[in-house]
């Protein structure tokens, strides 16, 4: 991720709406019947600023965080003090500890070859352990946000399920698309940008007026109420919820 994202990130992480919906969606999906109901020991990837590692550390009694940039890992230290911080790149990073939960909150995109970095996850699962990625969902939704955010693709559920299949023995239990209601929108939006080859230099991350955020962002959220129930056919991110069988 380019340096100039990360105060962007922090200042925004708690208002803006793609960040506060998202994270609803997240705490309603840790609480998804295939997710332990309280773990000794998690691991999150990719932690950034720390708000969904603090998601995670609700149903943990100690969590790890993977996180190479010291930018974050200071503002991480800062909103976190009990987290066990890991600095360095999945999955170069040595880890010597078994994780009940392990968590990829838009990360596993940004990992140059995805099927080491989720062997390796399932190296470090427990028997019956459960690991849940998000990531940014398909090839034609490409932006200049995907560029400065340093990702080397985006999903569609083919090519995850092809994945974790290739890479691991794990079981997907749950897959779905969300941001689904903002899905024509946004795709309409970025095809067009492509369509036209309209450029910009920043990221797709920036305030809006307060009334219309704050109804965007309860709306996304709302995704989080049926994804438990339902899962959705299409959407700009894709879920997955994969576990280890028992031996």
């Amino acid at each position: 991720m380019e340096k100039s994202l990360y105060k962007d990130y922090e200042r925004l992480e708690e208002t803006h709406w793609w960040f506060t919906g998202r994270q609803k969606i997240i705490a309603k999906m840790l609480k998804h019947k295939t997710i332990p109901r309280h773990v000794d020991r998690a691991l999150d990837i990719g932690c950034g600023t720390g708000f969904c590692t603090s998601l995670v550390s609700q149903i943990a009694d100690s969590v790890w965080c993977v996180e190479m940039a010291d930018e974050m890992i200071g503002i991480l230290r800062q909103k976190n003090k009990n987290l066990n911080v890991i600095k360095g790149e999945w999955p170069d990073v040595q880890i010597d500890q078994k994780f009940s939960l392990v968590t990829l909150f838009d990360s596993l995109e940004h990992i140059k070859d995805d099927r080491v970095a989720l062997k390796k996850i399932e190296s470090v699962l427990e028997p019956d352990g459960v690991m849940m990625v998000t990531v940014p969902a398909y090839k034609f939704l490409w932006s200049e946000h995907d560029a400065i955010s340093h990702h080397q693709r985006r999903y569609t559920k083919r090519q995850m399920r092809a994945a974790i299949s290739e890479a691991t023995g794990l079981t997907i239990v749950k897959m779905t698309y969300f941001n689904t209601f903002f899905f024509f929108p946004i795709a309409l939006f970025r095809l067009i940008k492509n369509l036209f080859g309209v450029r910009t230099s920043g990221s797709d991350v920036f305030a809006m007026p307060t009334i219309l955020n704050s109804a965007m962002g309860w709306l996304f959220g709302l995704e989080g109420r049926l994804l438990p129930w339902i899962s959705f056919p299409f959407g700009t991110s894709l879920l997955c919820i994969a576990k280890k069988p028992r031996v």
